[in-house]
């Protein structure tokens, strides 16, 4: 049987570092107590650069809007919502939710993610 690999990525907010997958165990890193870790789940999906894609991320999803010509080019954050993860749009004042929009993976490119990098914002 063949599956989504589950792994995960933590921010600690007290040091504002990023672990990689595997520190995520630590009981203690850099000296940060566990209730300062936030954790982050790999979607599952690579960009097209072939970057993993992880819940917090923020990525320039490059597409064209349904109903419009023009091609539109956003900064979007991957969030889980309901019942799996979904790309959330920034439209210059807060995340919203595109309706009827899909992006495959030649159209993402992670470009940082949102504890790391706000000035991208």
């Amino acid at each position: 049987m063949s599956g989504r690999e589950i792994k995960f990525r933590v921010w600690i907010t007290k040091c504002k570092q990023m672990s990689l997958p595997y520190s995520i165990y630590r009981t203690n890193y850099n000296g940060c107590d566990p209730e300062d870790y936030i954790l982050m789940q790999y979607t599952g999906l690579k960009d097209k650069n072939g970057k993993e894609i992880y819940e917090g991320d923020l990525l320039r999803c490059f597409g064209q809007i349904p109903c419009k010509k023009e091609r539109n080019d956003h900064i979007g954050k991957i969030s889980y919502f309901i019942h799996g993860f979904q790309i959330f749009l920034w439209d210059g004042k807060d995340w919203c939710a595109p309706k009827r929009i899909s992006y495959c993976a030649d159209q993402l490119e992670v470009i940082g993610n949102i504890y790391e990098n706000p000035e991208l914002l």
